[in-house]
């Protein structure tokens, strides 16, 4: 439920105007500058660790090395099941 004490941290940043973890201001002019959009997104820089990903290449060397090997799994499976048939037919 909500509660009183769960905007006490924004009421404490608001009635000072000091930028917190969660909370920053952002001056007339530079909503206007931004043709008037809210969107936090342009009025702060988040930091955070970027996501490292695999190179192209890399990724596609994997997963054609994936796909052999599913392969030679399904080549074998069909094998199995080949050679249960013919032994069912004795």
């Amino acid at each position: 439920p909500l509660t009183s004490g769960l905007f006490q941290d924004f009421v404490d940043n608001y009635q000072t105007r000091q930028k917190s973890e969660r909370y920053f201001k952002v001056s007339i002019k530079e909503i206007e500058d931004n043709y008037y959009s809210l969107d936090y997104k342009k009025y702060r820089e988040f930091e955070g660790e970027a996501e490292e990903y695999p190179e192209p290449e890399e990724l596609l060397t994997e997963l054609l090395s994936l796909q052999d090997t599913i392969a030679e799994n399904v080549e074998s499976i069909l094998e199995e099941i080949r050679s249960e048939e013919g032994s069912e037919d004795e």
